[in-house]
């Protein structure tokens, strides 16, 4: 089955383990790394060997996890000291990650031909790439033939996430895919709060039956459940949606076709043009009648709905410095080609149009509220979660949707538009998605 999962690196994870009894294989890498060491060492502390040996199973059990489940990426990480060395990145790290021993470690694993690696470089995110520019790692020909020789399969890697920090705060970079931007903080009444719903969820969600057609069990996880909350702009009141999840890194269209819930078919449960809702909501306006049904399809731009969708999103999270003079990215391709003609191809007079329709909320574009916006939409989908858990109908979140066995369809709706007026304080709209909708 060809997969439409994402190619992107992605980020280290250092919480995975081998299962079962593997101690002559790990042995066999231990003795390998010494036989490598390019210096001769005196003998560890004890405390200092076992946040070692920890450290080279996590290495080893990630990049043997990128091999066997056949990931269609590398994995990426920092190896600056200075970068490792932060205390605050504590929170959010295993203690054992450090940065006097990792780098050692990497290069040891690569001269002994169990990794091989591609050493970042300092400066800003490359064009065109999903993460910035740090060291991409992958299984070297060693580990390979070891992980052969010793039987290792994937299902035998784990992550064990006990004591891992789900409450995540980032800073001004927007940047979901490194820990460059992380921002330490103080626990309060809200962070402690927050804290106990994702657990609560995570508890929830650890046993749920949820599988995937036997097509696709060799491209996904099942076992990656565990979702974290991620903060931005260094405030507990912006973004703080959940991501984790295996179904987030699927296409809308492997979900629907592949996905299952109590091993039957699943259907998306979609908030109808949330943003603007939450944006009216916010500024305490009604929305304009001819507008009530759907805030994106405005008069003039009726055929190109999905076009002013994507430049009046762009517009939430624009600054007043921002002078926007271009499209979004690839948004230009969702106009109708002669509503687009008509305006000259020029994104100024699709803004206008847009503050016109939308004068009652004109203000708040460039303000950057979208990140406002954001924490009030992540809000409503933690509070649906909890009480469809109350309920024992089983939901599985995508930032403003839900995926759900579709017997619980009705129930799933009207929890969802409670909790959208509750919070928001105006009326929501919940659309069904269905495989049979052309996806």
């Amino acid at each position: 089955m060809d997969s439409s999962l994402k190619p992107d690196d992605r980020p280290f994870n250092p919480w995975r383990i081998l299962t079962g009894d593997h101690g002559p294989f790990f042995r066999h890498v231990l003795l390998t790394l010494e036989a490598h060491s390019p210096v001769t060492r005196r003998k560890r502390k004890p405390v200092d060997q076992a946040r070692y040996e920890r450290l080279v199973n996590a290495v080893l059990c990630d990049v043997a996890y990128n091999y066997l489940q056949q990931e269609p990426c590398n994995v990426h990480l920092s190896r600056s000291c200075a970068v490792l060395s932060q205390k605050f990145l504590r929170r959010y790290r295993p203690e054992f990650l450090t940065g006097k021993m990792l780098p050692m470690i990497l290069d040891t694993m690569e001269t002994a031909g169990l990794l091989v690696q591609e050493i970042g470089q300092q400066g800003p995110r490359p064009a065109n790439s999903a993460c910035a520019n740090q060291t991409r790692i992958t299984a070297g020909p060693s580990l390979i033939t070891l992980l052969r020789q010793y039987g290792v399969t994937a299902e035998q890697i784990t992550a064990n996430y006990a004591g891992q920090e789900i409450v995540v705060l980032k800073g001004e970079k927007d940047d979901w895919f490194t820990d460059a931007d992380l921002a330490d903080y103080d626990d309060t009444s809200d962070t402690t709060k927050y804290r106990n719903e994702v657990r609560t969820i995570n508890e929830w969600l650890r046993e749920a039956p949820i599988s995937v057609v036997p097509d696709m069990s060799s491209i996904v996880d099942v076992r990656e459940r565990h979702l974290r909350r991620y903060f931005t702009r260094s405030s507990f009141q912006s973004g703080g949606r959940l991501f984790g999840g295996f179904w987030q890194q699927m296409s809308k269209r492997d979900r629907l076709k592949c996905l299952q819930i109590h091993g039957g078919d699943i259907v998306e449960k979609d908030y109808n043009a949330v943003a603007p809702r939450l944006l009216y909501g916010l500024a305490g306006q009604s929305i304009p009648s001819v507008l009530l049904d759907d805030p994106y399809r405005i008069p003039g731009f009726e055929r190109s709905r999905d076009g002013i969708k994507k430049v009046f999103n762009a517009l939430l999270f624009d600054l007043p410095t921002t002078q926007r003079k271009r499209f979004p990215a690839d948004s230009h391709t969702k106009f109708d080609p002669q509503e687009l003609q008509r305006v000259g191809g020029r994104v100024q007079p699709v803004i206008e149009a847009i503050k016109k329709a939308h004068d009652p909320v004109a203000d708040y574009f460039r303000t950057g509220v979208g990140h406002r916006l954001m924490f009030l939409e992540s809000s409503i989908l933690v509070a649906v979660l909890l009480e469809l858990r109350q309920r024992e109908a089983l939901a599985l979140p995508i930032h403003d949707a839900v995926l759900i066995g579709q017997k619980d369809g009705q129930i799933v709706e009207r929890v969802m538009l409670d909790q959208f007026e509750r919070i928001s304080g105006k009326a929501g709209k919940v659309s069904t998605i269905t495989l049979r909708d052309g996806m």
